[in-house]
């Protein structure tokens, strides 16, 4: 299914949201680690967490290629016309 510029430019927007967020959530692991001692954060529960953080990755980097094969599809039928 051929996808329009704007369709390619709204799924951009969200995988760049997407990537906002797993930067964000990032950092905030980072500077909480300093204290997973003192808050009492159990190993599973990390576990656990970058189980998901690895989930939405690989679907963001899935989105990202699709993206791309639509971008390229897109230049080139702008290339037949």
């Amino acid at each position: 299914m051929k996808k329009s510029l704007e369709d390619i430019r709204d799924k951009l927007e969200n995988e760049v949201e997407t990537a906002k967020a797993l930067t964000e959530v990032m950092i905030l692991i980072h500077a909480g680690s300093y204290s997973l001692d003192q808050y009492e954060v159990m190993f599973e529960t990390v576990h656990n967490f970058f189980g998901l953080m690895a989930e939405i990755s690989e679907k963001h980097a899935r989105s990202l290629d699709i993206l791309t094969d639509d971008l390229m599809d897109f230049h080139n039928d702008l290339k037949t016309k």
